[in-house]
Parts: structure tokens; sequence; C-alpha cells
């Protein structure tokens, strides 16, 4: 087992038609990282699996393939999908954090004799915990939308509520939401600055002048809207923000 998984993560480090082909002359069966399929499925249900790779750490999926009772076949794909077919196909139901990429691989000559001729496509889906939970952004028969899908074994499932719990705290870890958190305090003290070194009135006449406006009716002056000032004033500009949090908090709360 432990040749195995180096085997694995060599490929996945270093995708090579040698890689592969070690992969395949292993013979052992789908892992919580590794999965195979026969020939392509809906790319709904290609999407389900990418989500739930990115939510658990990562993997691959190795397209022509079939796991039988005594272990693996490599059969070959009977024709290959376009690139850009399949991020068309998926990425309606992908959230656009996700990375993954897909690589051919063909044999014609190899020491393993049962791959020559043939030609597998594998999908590997990178690991980003700052991003988790990955969530479905679309909607199929096989695909649920707004679902958070995990690994669990060799199948790929709609997470449980210790499952996001698990999520959520690896995501933390990453220091991400932190940081982010203090980017929007820092952002924030910035405009105020921004909006303190403009005025939202200009003063003439008098002794008016002088640009403060409980001063400038003292002495008369005229007051009159300052036409660069922005349109939507900085206490609005929270409240419209506040607004917008709390429906985002909302919506990330209808998911556990």
């Amino acid at each position: 087992m432990k040749e195995i998984h180096e085997a694995f993560a060599k490929f996945f480090e270093e995708p090579t038609r040698v890689g592969l082909r070690e992969l395949l002359r292993y013979n052992f069966g789908e892992q919580d990282d590794l999965d195979f399929k026969k020939q392509w499925p809906p790319l709904e249900n290609i999407a389900k699996h990418i989500i739930a790779f990115a939510n658990s750490g990562g993997g691959c999926i190795v397209l022509g393939v079939e796991e039988t009772k005594d272990g693996l076949e490599a059969v070959g794909l009977d024709s290959t999908l376009d690139k850009a077919d399949i991020t068309k196909g998926v990425s309606r139901y992908l959230p656009a954090e996700i990375d993954y990429s897909v690589q051919n691989f063909s044999y014609s000559d190899s020491e393993y004799s049962k791959i020559v001729g043939k030609v597998f496509q594998v999908i590997f889906i990178e690991y980003k915990p700052e991003y988790i939970p990955f969530v479905t952004k679309g909607e199929s028969n096989s695909l649920k939308k707004a679902t958070i899908y995990v690994r669990n074994g060799t199948s790929s499932v709609p997470a449980t509520y210790e499952d996001i719990q698990r999520l959520v705290s690896k995501r933390i870890e990453t220091g991400y939401s932190s940081t982010a958190e203090l980017d929007l305090e820092q952002h924030l003290a910035q405009l105020k600055i921004l909006y303190g070194n403009i005025s939202r009135y200009k003063y003439s006449g008098g002794i008016g002048a002088v640009n403060q406006g409980i001063v400038a009716k003292m002495f008369q002056g005229v007051e009159t809207p300052n036409s660069n000032f922005p349109e939507e004033d900085y206490e609005n500009f929270i409240l419209r923000m506040i607004t917008k949090k709390k429906v985002k908090i909302e919506n990330e709360l209808s998911l556990i």
C-alpha cells in the first residue's frame, strides 16, 4: 500500500505517461483521492465528483478504466472529450475558485502490454483549503444546487453537519478568513479617511468661506452642494454593505 500511495502522489505532482502506467500496473481499486470511470458519464456527474474531491483534499479521476471484481481493467476510452467542452459542461455547476485540469494520455507502445493502443483522460483536482467548503452553483437531475459534496470512501455524497464543521475548521486553520476580515477593516478605515478629505458642501460669500457649515451660516455664507462629492455618502455605503453581508450570512446558514 505504501508503494501505491507513493506512485499516486508522484503521478499527481508530475503527471506523466509512465506515472499513469505504473498506477494501472498496480491494479488496485478506487481510493478516497482516486476514482476510475470506464467511459465519460454525464458532465454534471463529473462536476459533483470534482466538488467532492476539492472539499476532501484533492485527487484525480481516471477515465478509460473499468473496476471489476478482479481489479482494474484498462479498457481505454472509446472517444475523448475536448477540454473546452468539458469546461463548458461543468463550469455551470462549479464555483470559480475550484482549480482542476484535464490531461490526455495515449500509448502506442509500452512495457505494460494491456494499455498499448489505448487512450485515457485524467482530471486533476487541486486542494485549496482557504476556499472550502465549495458549494454547487447549478442543479441537474443528479446534482443539487447549493449543496456541499465530499468524498466518503469511494463515493461522492452530500456533506453531513459534521463534515461541514470539519471543512469550516480547516478553512479557519489556514488563516484566510482572519486575514480577509483584517483587510476589510483596513479598507474601511482608508475609505473613511478619503471621505473626510472632501467636503459635502461648498461655501461662498462673506466670511462664510471658512469651510465650516455652522460658522458659514452665522456669517451668512451661501451653502451649495459640492458636485465632486460622491453621490453615495460613507454611512449609506456602510449600511448597504451591512445589508449585503446579512444576506450572505443567511444564505450560508441555510446550507447547514
